[in-house]
């Protein structure tokens, strides 16, 4: 599935034959991310790429903010993604890895790009082949509380 913005900032989501189902929960995962980012107004802001690798990983192929940078967007973008995860049991998998910088402006290193994802709770896996870290993070189920004893 893809979506476009005017501005050519791109939200999509590939791999879609790799699940079993179509209600497969990195399917709905991705879907949710997908709405919660147009709820939050990213499209045009932050163009993203989600990878469903099988029935229950989500992967983050592509994130970059596109207008408006330094304002916390990829962040909130990163947020909502691991809520649908969350949310739909998911694993996430990300490859942290600096890109050439495009024009004159400022990309961040590898390893500002792993602090960015350690602080939304992405924990490092792995060097990566051919640079760059592989990293992960499992989906946390939140207890509700339903009542309280007396």
């Amino acid at each position: 599935m893809t979506t476009q913005s005017d501005t050519g900032a791109r939200l999509l989501i590939y791999g879609e034959r790799r699940c079993s189902r179509p209600s497969a929960p990195s399917l709905v995962a991705s879907m949710a991310a997908l709405e919660g980012m147009h709820a939050a107004g990213l499209p045009g802001i932050v163009d993203v790429i989600l990878t469903t690798r099988d029935d229950t990983t989500l992967e983050v192929s592509f994130i970059e903010t596109l207008h408006e940078r330094q304002k916390g967007h990829a962040g909130r973008a990163i947020e909502i993604i691991t809520e649908a995860a969350d949310a739909a049991g998911v694993k996430l998998i990300l490859k942290a890895q600096a890109c050439p910088p495009k024009r004159a402006r400022r990309v961040l290193s590898t390893n500002e790009l792993v602090r960015f994802y350690e602080r939304r709770g992405i924990r490092i896996v792995s060097a990566a082949l051919g640079g760059g870290i592989l990293m992960e993070r499992p989906p946390e189920r939140r207890m509700r509380v339903v009542g309280r004893a007396a």
